[in-house]
């Protein structure tokens, strides 16, 4: 009898571990490496074409770390600061650089050209640049070449955030309006208005856009190309930066206040780390099996 008993609490035991070690692994929160980069990571990161690298930013040097030990196994060093970048489908990253735009491939800069003046930001359409100018004007850059294939302009509001998916541009105006803009004629496809200003625009997989408002303490998923929102996470506070899996089950957020959190597709929190600071950043690979958090000059991979 005594027997039956220890053997039915040990396998209670055990299932119980079993079903914690599932929700620990539902989502990178491991950490695998851990490592302090020589200044500030002001630019999120991001992650090589084949997942195998993190590419991290600071001031005028690329950092590419292996995601297995963190290592540092190549620089690649650019004209001048890096206040943006993005990677194309096709592996080339981009890079404005100082007054310059740079196309690096591997560890090596193959193509570069001067920014337009009153250039604002950057973002990638499938394979092409985009570049964002301070008076709404963008340019869609040839990505062999980096010049200008095509140009629009958003007359009627400022531009404060824009996110590029292949064929397509989504923007987010200081009023709080949203559109979607096809490529290369810059016609609007989508539009809605939000109660409030944008807080981020970021993506997840290839036809995901995340977005939150200043007047919500939400995140929302939404197709680019209707920007009708198919789900909403609940932190407490509006976030401010966002990353997700591609089936958007759940999202990683920088909330003020609170650092980063993750909310499951049930709405529940199902992690948070609230030593990265306030300058916190989190991306997360297609796959969904890594995520690389960052706060002042520290980076940290996690995998399931």
């Amino acid at each position: 009898m005594y027997a039956r008993y220890v053997f039915a609490l040990l396998l209670l035991l055990l299932t119980s571990c079993l079903f914690e070690a599932e929700e620990a692994f539902e989502f990178p929160n491991y950490v695998q490496a851990s490592l302090v980069l020589p200044g500030t990571l002001t630019v999120e990161p991001v992650f090589s074409q084949y997942q195998n690298y993190c590419i991290a930013a600071v001031e005028d040097t690329l950092y590419h770390l292996e995601l297995h030990h963190g290592r540092i196994h190549g620089k690649t060093a650019l004209p001048g600061t890096v206040s943006s970048m993005a990677i194309s489908t096709d592996g080339f990253l981009f890079a404005a650089a100082g007054e310059s735009l740079c196309a690096v491939k591997g560890f090596d800069v193959i193509a570069s050209a001067g920014l337009p003046a009153g250039f604002s930001d950057l973002t990638v359409c499938g394979n092409d640049p985009l570049l964002l100018m301070d008076d709404g004007t963008m340019e869609l850059l040839n990505p062999v070449d980096l010049s200008v294939s095509a140009s629009g302009v958003w007359e009627s509001e400022d531009i404060v955030f824009i996110q590029g998916f292949s064929g397509m541009i989504s923007i987010a105006a200081s009023s709080g309006t949203l559109a979607t803009l096809s490529l290369p004629g810059f016609s609007t496809v989508a539009e809605t208005h939000l109660e409030g200003s944008v807080t981020f625009l970021d993506k997840a997989g290839s036809d995901n856009l995340l977005f939150s408002c200043s007047s919500w303490n939400e995140a929302a998923s939404c197709s680019p190309s209707d920007l009708k929102v198919e789900k909403m996470f609940t932190f407490p506070a509006a976030p401010v930066e966002a990353a997700a899996d591609s089936s958007v089950s759940f999202i990683y957020c920088t909330v003020p206040g609170n650092g980063i959190m993750v909310c499951r597709e049930n709405g529940d929190i199902a992690w948070k780390a609230s030593d990265y600071g306030s300058d916190a950043m989190a991306i997360l690979s297609s796959d969904g099996e890594t995520a690389v958090l960052t706060g002042g000059n520290r980076l940290n991979i996690l995998i399931r």
